[in-house]
């Protein structure tokens, strides 16, 4: 995925890498978050993701895409070849929780396992704002 990332870096002018978080709508049962206390920690590398607990599938969803981008941050720290990617900066992790399905189109309530829905998405967009001089 890395190096997929590094072409199109390369090939288009994009400077962000958004990754999305989707479950399915299988409950994550009776927990309560820890996410408003703790998820900025696991951002910033001060507390381990295996440490945050989901309420809800959306939390559940934010981990998975946090938990990715985290490594994307490590893989291209350590080897960088794209001088407009900052590891630090380039990636966002956001989440759907279970509300699309992998065509696109808003999912019906279903409570059942669907390892198709739970999946990460990988955007690439621009978000540099582009000034033009008159």
């Amino acid at each position: 995925m890395a190096k997929k990332i590094e072409e199109n870096f390369n090939k288009y002018d994009i400077d962000t890498v958004v990754v999305v978080g989707q479950t399915d709508g299988q409950s994550v049962g009776n927990r309560v978050s820890n996410l408003d206390k703790t998820l900025e920690k696991s951002a910033t590398g001060n507390l381990p993701i295996s440490k945050l607990t989901p309420g809800s599938n959306a939390d559940l969803g934010l981990i998975r895409a946090l938990a990715v981008v985290k490594e994307l941050q490590r893989i291209f720290a350590d080897n960088n070849p794209v001088e407009t990617l900052d590891a630090q900066k380039s990636f966002r992790a956001y989440s759907a929780g279970q509300l699309t399905l992998p065509n696109g189109t808003f999912a019906e309530p279903n409570p059942k396992p669907d390892a198709q829905r739970r999946r990460i998405e990988i955007r690439f967009t621009k978000t540099r704002k582009t000034i033009t001089a008159e």
